[in-house]
């Protein structure tokens, strides 16, 4: 147990380690994007700029963060590969995954926290609104979905290509097609105010979204050979 904690710690510092200090550039392009359709929301349509300006930051700033973020925790490698230079010492490679899995949503949640008040502050002309604690734990937790995707699909194709590949399939099926129900991009938009995802309730969306974020993280971590 103790040599598992060890190791688990070990990849949580590598993974900081690896995010600073490029993490803070996908932040500010992040940051960048969300806000920059956040002014054009609020110089157009004032009354509707907080929802269309939360739509656009959760449904394609926050894959990308994700998508950024997993690959400098990972080094762009594949996601096993990642953490080498710790199991070459011994240390157990699912105990240090697991400690990268937890950095990377860790930072993710984050990331989309800070993007999402910073984005409803500017559509809402000064403040966030009423509404910047319900969107905060929307968004963090969209982006804990993306990110274990991100994770799961770094085990795959060559160098962890295959995080790419979940992005990409996010963006192709996740807008309401019958194979989109485990993609987060459908239940995100019915918990900020959009059309029910597949008949769902919000409470079930939420519950599918946590579901993703957990199931997948433990694919990326549970698969790896010690």
């Amino acid at each position: 147990m103790r040599a598992s904690l060890v190791a688990a710690r070990a990849g949580f510092g590598l993974a900081l380690a690896r995010l600073r200090p490029r993490g803070l550039i996908v932040l500010a392009l992040g940051l960048a994007g969300a806000l920059a359709a956040a002014l054009v929301e609020r110089a157009t349509a004032p009354m509707s700029a907080p929802d269309r300006s939360l739509a656009f930051a959760c449904g394609f700033v926050l894959p990308l963060v994700a998508l950024a973020v997993v690959s400098l925790a990972t080094g762009a490698e594949e996601l096993g590969a990642s953490v080498w230079c710790l199991s070459r010492h011994g240390l157990s490679r699912r105990a240090s995954l697991l400690g990268v899995g937890l950095a990377v949503v860790a930072a993710t949640a984050l990331a989309a926290l800070v993007i999402v008040e910073a984005t409803l502050a500017v559509a809402h002309g000064g403040s966030p609104g009423g509404d910047a604690l319900t969107s905060g734990w929307i968004a963090a937790l969209g982006a804990a979905a993306y990110a274990s995707l991100a994770l799961a699909g770094a085990r795959l194709l060559r160098r962890g290509r295959g995080r790419y590949l979940v992005v990409l399939l996010d963006l192709l099926l996740g807008g309401g097609h019958v194979w989109g129900l485990p993609w987060p991009r459908a239940h995100l938009a019915s918990l900020l105010g959009g059309p029910a995802a597949y008949g769902l309730s919000q409470a079930d969306s939420s519950l599918v979204l946590g579901a993703v974020a957990l199931g997948a993280g433990l694919v990326a971590t549970v698969v790896a050979r010690d």
